[in-house]
């Protein structure tokens, strides 16, 4: 008989209604509870999808309802804090959405207090689970285009590292097969950006990384990054009116005998949205997918985990990895040169580059 678990959500934002769908459509979670600082996001919230507990204090919630498995939705600022008093009541895992946190101190100590409580840890990189991403990745191992020697990634064109580039980083790492990264090289325009999801972000960024295996990556978020239609630049208020999913984690993966064309996170012009080129040549598969669906996907996987002890796509140490690439681009954006992983560094540079900019 099959055990069903009790999901509670932390933020009740957007993102948080997709983990919500994800636990539902699993069939082994009841959400049981919520929690938000705001009151009425929490009762809305709990009124949408049938919650019976409603808290605006999150360890409140735990301390009375004990769920197991728990979503930090939050604003990133959060995620540091919350998970590392998520943990200490021991629940069976923590889904955290992305980025894993905002320093390299701050993810390693995010591991290391859920190792302690025996917590499973993921961080919500849902991308590796999408059909189009996942249906790229097979064809990629079955050698259809050889051996993998390059890969390009053009980010979301009015966002960036932090809010967006992370999926792409994580999706770069997960064809690559999770290889080690040796160095990056990048730099970030600091002259402008926003405030988002907690803290500042740069306008745009370009970088190129290595991998141990020899494999190379260029990347590029922000500003007039990479799509299939030009964007004029954007005011406060059409921010989001202007964005096309086809300029949202378009990757190239360059093979020794061909390439993979994967246009994101939806179709262009009706043509496939994966497909591979080699020579004059193109084939193109046509990938049934939902936008939602990769997170129910997460959620199956982590119960798979704690069942079985599988090993989860987005453990923890692949959200740690992640993040070691963003702070790595501004660490080298910061210091006008390679920077060599591991990291050393404990702080974020780009909170010192956005604040140089604005003093002078």
């Amino acid at each position: 008989m099959s055990i069903t678990y009790k999901a509670a959500i932390v933020g009740c934002g957007g993102i948080a209604r997709a983990h919500a769908r994800g636990y539902a459509d699993t069939g082994r979670c009841d959400l049981v509870a919520c929690a938000d600082i705001y009151q009425d996001s929490a009762n809305s919230f709990s009124e949408q999808f049938g919650i019976p507990h409603v808290y605006t204090d999150y360890k409140e919630m735990m301390e009375q309802v004990r769920p197991d498995i728990v979503s930090v939705c939050t604003h990133h600022h959060l995620h540091h804090l919350i998970t590392m008093e998520l943990a200490a009541y021991q629940p069976k895992a923590i889904y955290c959405e992305k980025p894993m946190a905002l320093t390299m101190t701050e993810a390693n100590e995010m591991a290391e207090i859920c190792q302690q409580n025996n917590v499973l840890l993921i961080i919500g990189h849902q991308r590796r689970y999408g059909a189009q991403y996942a249906a790229a990745k097979e064809l990629l191992e079955q050698g259809k285009i050889g051996q993998l020697t390059q890969m390009e990634s053009y980010g979301h064109p009015w966002t960036s590292l932090l809010v967006d580039g992370t999926h792409s980083i994580d999706l770069l790492r997960f064809y690559n097969n999770d290889i080690p990264v040796s160095w990056v090289l990048g730099q970030v325009d600091a002259s402008g950006g926003s405030f988002r999801f907690g803290h500042p972000n740069e306008a745009a960024s370009l970088a190129m990384f290595a991998f141990d295996n020899g494999v190379r990556a260029t990347l590029t978020t922000g500003g007039f990054s990479k799509s299939h239609a030009p964007y004029p630049a954007p005011d406060a208020e059409s921010l989001g009116s202007l964005v096309s999913p086809a300029g949202y984690h378009r990757i190239v993966l360059h093979g020794t005998t061909g390439r993979i064309e994967i246009d994101g996170d939806d179709v262009v012009n009706g043509q496939p949205i994966v497909r591979i080129h080699r020579g004059d040549e193109v084939e193109g598969f046509e990938i049934p997918f939902k936008s939602i669906s990769s997170i129910e996907r997460v959620i199956t996987d982590l119960i798979q985990g704690l069942e079985e002890g599988k090993p989860h796509l987005l453990q923890a140490q692949s959200g740690r990895a992640a993040l070691e690439v963003i702070v790595g681009i501004y660490q080298s954006a910061q210091e006008r040169k390679i920077v060599y992983f591991p990291l050393a560094e404990e702080h974020n540079p780009l909170f010192e580059l956005l604040k140089y900019q604005i003093q002078s």
